[in-house]
């Protein structure tokens, strides 16, 4: 009896997530137009979406899936007008075949490994996570809220000045390839990072 009720609870989540999808799809578009791994960066995203179908909290909680790997997926729209949304995620996907959720929509995508190391061409546009202290229920965690590409490849210890902070006021970010020690919880990706110290 316990075999048929585990394998009716599983038929349901398939078909709950078939559903979600169809309701999903006829919400707008969405497509999955480039995976990178920039160098010195995190692997990012890059999706085209229907600009009158989606708002910007349609992008929250996004996941990428491997192997037994769930990481969090961080998401801005770059171009509201045209419709270019960019995500980001750990640097643990880096060289995997990942599935990522999003906004209803599944994909699958291969993450190719880094390329060396160092800067990278002068065409090339490197972008980085800004990770600001977010409170939640179990006190605070870094969490990426934007993107910055500053053009060339950063030197730990430089400040971005007066970036706009999720709040709506403006404050200094440090590039870090890790988060602040003595700051909550621990980020190892190179991005940058609200100033904060005791």
């Amino acid at each position: 009896m316990k075999k048929v009720a585990s394998i009716l609870v599983v038929l349901g989540i398939l078909l709950s997530m078939s559903v979600q999808a169809v309701f999903a799809a006829q919400q707008g578009t969405l497509e999955l137009i480039e995976a990178r791994n920039d160098r010195g960066g995190g692997v990012i995203f890059i999706f085209r979406f229907s600009p009158n179908d989606f708002t910007r909290s349609s992008f929250k909680d996004g996941r990428v899936y491997f192997e037994d790997s769930s990481l969090k997926l961080n998401c801005n729209i770059t171009d509201e007008t045209e419709g270019v949304l960019q995500c980001t995620t750990s640097r643990a996907a880096a060289g995997k075949n990942v599935r990522i959720n999003l906004a209803g929509f599944y994909f699958n995508a291969s993450v190719p490994l880094r390329n060396g190391s160092g800067g990278g061409s002068a065409n090339s546009e490197t972008c980085y996570n800004v990770y600001d202290l977010f409170e939640n229920p179990q006190g605070a965690s870094w969490e990426a809220f934007d993107v910055h590409c500053p053009g060339s490849s950063p030197n730990v210890g430089d400040t971005l000045p007066d970036f706009p902070d999720p709040w709506g006021g403006n404050r200094d970010y440090d590039f870090r390839d890790e988060s602040p020690s003595g700051c909550f919880g621990a980020v190892t990706e190179d991005a940058y990072y609200a100033q904060c110290g005791f």
